[in-house]
């Protein structure tokens, strides 16, 4: 997920120079985020954390291949979801 840990995880990889990153999260930005998540801004909430996060990572490299799964990992999708995020 991109929350905590993982949105500054995300950002670092991609200012690191990474040309591509699978985004797995399927919650929407609340105001108990600002404190802890780089994407999260008044004026991104309610808005979905993987949407807010690409533009961000593409705004810092605009020809970044982001994919985007609306979702949650749990041990039960663990293998679909990486199998899809290889593609």
């Amino acid at each position: 997920g991109i929350g905590g840990v993982g949105s500054w995880a995300a950002e670092a990889l991609v200012r690191s120079g990474i040309g591509r990153i699978s985004l797995i999260d399927m919650d929407h930005i609340s105001v108990s985020n600002i404190n802890r998540q780089v994407h999260a801004l008044h004026s991104t909430l309610g808005a979905s954390k993987i949407e807010v996060m690409a533009e961000r990572l593409r705004d810092i490299r605009p020809d970044m291949d982001v994919q985007l799964i609306d979702d949650f990992l749990t041990l039960d999708n663990l293998e679909q979801r990486l199998d899809s995020s290889s593609r």
